[in-house]
């Protein structure tokens, strides 16, 4: 049975000193089942004294892979972080900032819209989101969403779906006259699993449909305040 669950494998690279240069580190990476060499690219800073918090900082880029990975996860290869001598040791992953917005977002990211208009004002409404990968034959729905709610609400909704791995959701108008009284989200599903997915196969469409059955506040318009 296909289900259109995603899940990752995870893939470690062999011990790295705590020093390693920006190449070792990058053949480490581009040497894992995921990758092949080029797909990744290592810098380093930091010097490794008291002016570097006695350490260094590496960024890494995926520029082989289309769409956002799952955040790396850093380890000891020895248990413990207490140093010799004394003091104790740390070391950590964080994703970094995204600068200008488009992260994971390319002409291969598929795109959905979810359009909520009226002829008069909205009172009230909720909607579920339904997803099915392709010919999976199980459908998830999201959580009841507020027909004016913020992007990042539907976001939510929608990577707490076991079949997504990563969203980016633009809400578009204001509720009133001017955008008929609703609003437009578009879904940009920018998750690495979802890209890597081969395009010409139907199994890797997404199926987005709307779903106000399972949401308890049906959809009312208001005229003349009533």
């Amino acid at each position: 049975e296909i289900t259109g669950i995603i899940a990752y494998t995870t893939y470690s690279t062999t011990c790295l000193e705590y020093d390693a240069s920006a190449s070792v580190m990058q053949s480490a990476l581009d040497e894992l089942v995921p990758f092949s060499s080029g797909d990744t690219r290592v810098s380093r800073s930091g010097t490794g004294t008291a002016g570097s918090a006695y350490g260094y900082e590496w960024t890494v880029e995926f520029v082989g892979a289309i769409g956002i990975l799952p955040e790396l996860v850093t380890e000891f290869c020895v248990p413990g972080a207490s140093v010799l001598g004394g003091g104790y040791a740390n070391i950590t992953a964080t994703r970094a900032p995204d600068r200008y917005g488009v992260r994971g977002l390319g002409t291969a990211t598929q795109v959905s819209q979810v359009r909520i208009t009226a002829d008069v004002h909205i009172a009230q409404g909720e909607f579920s989101l339904s997803v099915r990968r392709g010919n999976a034959t199980d459908v998830y729905n999201t959580s009841c969403i507020h027909w004016d709610d913020e992007a990042d609400v539907i976001e939510d909704a929608l990577e707490a779906l076991p079949n997504l791995d990563s969203v980016r959701v633009v809400r578009h108008g204001d509720g009133t006259g001017s955008s008929d009284y609703g609003y437009i989200y578009e879904i940009f599903f920018d998750g690495y699993a979802l890209h890597n997915l081969d395009t010409d196969d139907e199994s890797a469409t997404l199926f987005v449909e709307t779903n106000t059955e399972i949401c308890s506040i049906l959809f009312a318009t208001e005229v003349y305040g009533v």
